[in-house]
């Protein structure tokens, strides 16, 4: 025994170095033990994972995420978190308490695997979908990425576009970048669908240079005034319908600036 918060004096102790009546203690123990059998979806899971701990502190989403699927795709998410790039990116302002950095990370890299079309459902081995679901596509994203190799080149490209995506977020766009308009004297938080979505297009561009740069600024500024890209962020934020605009709106913007 290690590290016991309550008996420390029994840390470092065997169970052989216990009392006859510790040892009793811990041999009449009984165990509960819940079975989650494939294919389950991350709904049922969650949900059964709130009803087991609900006699202490309640984990959110992505805490449950984060206990359940632990392996290469907390690893990844972790460190792209972590990055000083990110951070300045977003102002500081996404707080690391519950994991809402984490959530933030997950997002564009499950959205970015999903539209290269790299995904790969873990339960019909299948090219994954999106299906208005966005905890199971999260989930589903994790458990993907936990099945590959840890020296994959795929985590070092996501790596690599993850960092290019918010350098020239820090360098392009204005103060508050990732918040949608507000009324002036008004500050609203980052905006989680915006900011997945021009980070992957800010990561899929490939140009440099002054020119380039105006034209990215410009892009921002159009995107700013399109309604259906608005809307999508802002109503029904992860249903099929406005996903699938959102990214065909965004798609349309990455093969005109590469064209430049």
């Amino acid at each position: 025994m290690d590290k016991l918060t309550i008996l420390k004096d029994k840390n470092g102790s065997r169970f052989a170095d216990l009392t006859p009546l510790e040892q009793n203690k811990i041999e009449d123990c009984s165990l509960t033990l819940h079975v989650i059998k494939a294919p389950t979806s991350d709904r049922v899971t969650f949900d059964l994972f709130d009803r087991v701990n609900r006699g202490g502190t309640r984990l959110n989403n992505q805490e449950m995420r984060n206990a359940l699927y632990q392996g290469n795709a907390t690893k990844l998410i972790n460190r792209l978190a972590e990055k000083e790039v990110f951070v300045e990116a977003t102002e500081g302002s996404i707080p690391d308490n519950h994991m809402k950095d984490r959530y933030l990370v997950l997002r564009f890299t499950a959205f970015y695997l999903w539209q290269q079309h790299i995904t790969i459902d873990p339960d019909t081995h299948e090219p994954l979908d999106y299906r208005s679901n966005v905890e199971d596509f999260l989930g589903k994203t994790m458990r993907f990425l936990n099945q590959l190799e840890p020296e994959n080149g795929l985590f070092k490209e996501l790596d690599n576009r993850f960092t290019r995506a918010m350098e020239l977020a820090i360098q392009l766009l204005p103060s508050g970048g990732f918040r949608l308009p507000s009324s002036p004297g008004k500050k609203r938080p980052i905006n989680m669908a915006f900011f997945e979505s021009f980070s992957y297009l800010l990561s899929r561009l490939n140009g440099e240079g002054e020119q380039f740069h105006r034209q990215v600024q410009d892009t921002y500024m159009q995107l700013m005034c399109n309604d259906a890209y608005l809307d999508s962020l802002t109503r029904s934020v992860d249903s099929g319908k406005q996903t699938y605009k959102r990214y065909e709106i965004i798609n349309r913007l990455i093969h005109e600036l590469n064209l430049c």
